[in-house]
């Protein structure tokens, strides 16, 4: 997988990049299918729109993402890499307060008010006419051949 990726499990950096980042886990996991993708015609595409949450599916890529972690952390533990285990082990349960916390809120509409909020303070910090040059501006010296 590492030659697969560009990304080896082992390198703590590499890890922590694997753990920012959903597209990288997802990646992993299709490679940890593949062969039973393969026997089935499933390529990595058609794989990938599986994981796609829906009504039908909610929290599929979620889930298979908190097992690839899981899986990560018994791995780590099997090489005697507690450390690692140790990053693994506050990452699921770090993923898992995140979502209950975020699920939380898109519930009770505290999210799409701090949405809100944050869209507003960014409207208040930009000029209203952003990007557009301003028709006041009097050339420089350089551009009117002045010294």
């Amino acid at each position: 997988m590492r030659e697969a990726l560009g990304l080896d499990l082992l390198n703590p950096n590499h890890y922590l990049q694997i753990l920012n980042s959903l597209t990288d886990r997802m990646a992993f996991v299709f490679l940890l299918c593949e062969e039973k993708a393969t026997a089935m015609k499933v390529d990595a595409d058609q794989f990938e729109e599986r994981l796609y949450d829906s009504p039908q599916r909610d929290g599929v890529s979620t889930e298979a993402s908190l097992a690839f972690i899981q899986e990560t952390e018994d791995f780590f533990l099997k090489l005697g890499q507690k450390a690692l285990a140790a990053i693994a082990r506050k990452s699921i349960e770090s993923m898992k307060s995140g979502k209950a916390k975020v699920d939380e809120m898109i519930a009770s509409g505290q999210f799409d008010s701090l949405l809100q909020k944050a869209q507003d303070e960014m409207d208040a910090l930009l000029p209203p006419s952003v990007g557009s040059g301003s028709s006041n501006s009097q050339p420089s010296q350089e551009s009117t051949g002045s010294h």
